[in-house]
């Protein structure tokens, strides 16, 4: 019989587990289905350019009601528009419950990062002082703080990470604003590990037939049978890093002048890209570009220049670990994940029942990463963003 040493045993328990996590786990599957969730736009949505301090500009939706109201933010994940079907529906919710409504890009666009002159997108900390300054001047040329009453902020997936900072703030300073709810949803446990697991996901190798078969399975909400895992991680990762190339353009564009890279790769990009001789050329090869490399080579990189620590004093902010303990005193804080989440580690969201915090911490046992938002747990969380913590009841 053949024995195996400790490593070996190690490795063959550990493919094991994540074999019964990927046959068990539907997460990846709701995550993609819930992708092709519609949702309509409020009719009485309108456009707003906000002014920045900083002379740039925030392109942004709005619903104003006319008389004094509370104000919900709303900030959507990673690469997503102001006008999707999770920011149309929580729009909508608020502005029924008589609240004024206000969204805009994600942070991630490459047309926010260009009107708002804010640097290189993904530096948690950064935007939520921007968010802060967002809803400091939408205040001022739109809505007069007479008729702003508390405010509250709701993020979905990347969107709740800034909601998060945004509430840590509020414990460290008096805001020009009252901040009374934070609600946070899918945000990861991680923004690091979701970075590892996007670049993880895009390395494999399915066929254009399989995908398809995928997004039109989820287009008609037909659960695939088998489901494979694989197919489903590839469409995530698609997902996002079909945005990638285009933000890493324009952010170079904007920001590469006193930035040093030393990479062989970005020696190859800069000959490319930079002389402007062949813009098609540079965008193939920015198709190359990981989720890693954006956040050190570009995202990071830029903010070095401006005084930032380490990329981990910048990228812990995006670590629920490090901000559920600071938040949570002064402001109703909720944080809501699912233990399916395909961009948490499998495991992670457990452990976030150890950290002390005031904030509540509602771990679901099932919902991907922003697929299940038209259960009615939700709605009814979101309707409570301005009143005492509420206890989750999970449906069955």
């Amino acid at each position: 019989m053949k024995t195996f040493n400790k490593t070996t045993w190690t490795l063959i328990l550990t493919c094991a587990v994540l074999t019964a996590h990927a046959s068990e786990n539907e997460g990846s599957w709701l995550t993609v289905r819930g992708a092709f969730i519609d949702c309509a736009a409020p009719s009485d949505y309108t456009p707003a350019s906000i002014r920045l301090p900083n002379g740039g500009t925030v392109e942004a939706q709005m619903i104003l009601q006319p008389k004094r109201a509370k104000l919900v933010v709303i900030l959507p994940g990673t690469f997503s528009r102001a006008k999707n079907a999770y920011t149309n529906g929580a729009a909508a919710l608020y502005a029924g419950m008589g609240c004024h409504v206000l969204t805009f890009d994600s942070f991630f666009t490459p047309n926010f990062v260009e009107r708002a002159k804010n640097g290189a997108a993904g530096n948690l900390g950064v935007e939520a002082e921007l968010t802060v300054q967002i809803v400091e001047a939408f205040i001022a040329q739109f809505a007069a703080a007479d008729r702003v009453g508390e405010v509250g902020v709701v993020g979905f997936s990347y969107g709740g990470g800034v909601a998060l900072n945004v509430a840590r703030l509020a414990e460290e300073r008096e805001l020009s604003f009252k901040l009374e709810g934070v609600q946070a949803y899918s945000v990861p446990v991680s923004f690091r590990d979701s970075v590892t697991l996007l670049d993880q996901y895009d390395t494999h190798t399915c066929s254009t037939c399989d995908m398809m078969k995928a997004t039109w399975a989820a287009m008609s909400n037909t659960r695939p049978s088998p489901l494979d895992e694989c197919v489903m991680e590839k469409l995530i990762a698609h997902s996002f890093k079909s945005n990638l190339p285009s933000l890493t353009l324009r952010v170079d564009g904007l920001y590469r002048d006193g930035l040093t890279f030393t990479s062989e790769f970005y020696a190859r990009f800069n000959e490319l890209g930079r002389c402007d001789a062949d813009p098609a050329k540079a965008m193939v090869e920015a198709q190359s570009v990981t989720f890693a490399d954006y956040m050190q080579m570009w995202m990071y990189e830029y903010w070095k220049t401006q005084g930032a620590g380490s990329l981990e004093d910048v990228m812990k902010k995006g670590d629920l670990s490090w901000v559920l303990p600071q938040v949570g005193r002064k402001v109703n804080v909720v944080v809501v994940v699912t233990s399916d989440d395909p961009l948490n580690l499998p495991g992670k969201t457990e452990g976030l029942k150890q950290i002390k915090t005031a904030a509540e911490v509602v771990v679901l046992p099932g919902g991907g990463h922003l697929g299940d938002m038209r259960n009615p747990n939700y709605l009814a969380q979101m309707k409570k963003l301005f009143h005492a913590h509420a206890t989750w009841v999970a449906q069955k």
